[in-house]
C-alpha cells in the first residue's frame, strides 16, 4: 500500500524520525504522529519507506508481511 501527495514534501528533520531510535517532540509539528506509524508499523511487522522531494511531494509506502 501506498500514499503519494503533491504538496511541497517532507523537511529532512522529519524525514529523520524513520532513520532514529528516538527523536525529540517539542512542537505541533515535530512528526508525533509519523513516530506513532512507524511504532505501529513495527508492532505488526510491517516496513515504512518514505521519499520526498521537496518541493515536489511525498510518497509513504508501508509493506505487510506475508500472513
Amino acid at each position: 500500500m501506498h500514499i503519494i501527495d503533491d504538496g511541497v514534501g517532507m523537511p529532512e528533520r522529519v524525514r529523520r524520525i524513520f532513520n532514529e531510535p528516538s527523536m525529540p517532540i517539542d512542537s505541533k509539528n515535530s512528526g508525533l504522529g509519523l513516530t506513532i506509524v512507524k511504532e505501529m508499523v513495527a508492532l505488526i511487522n510491517a516496513h515504512i519507506t518514505i521519499s520526498s522531494n521537496e518541493p515536489l511531494g511525498t510518497r509513504i509506502e508501508i509493506r505487510l508481511s506475508n500472513l
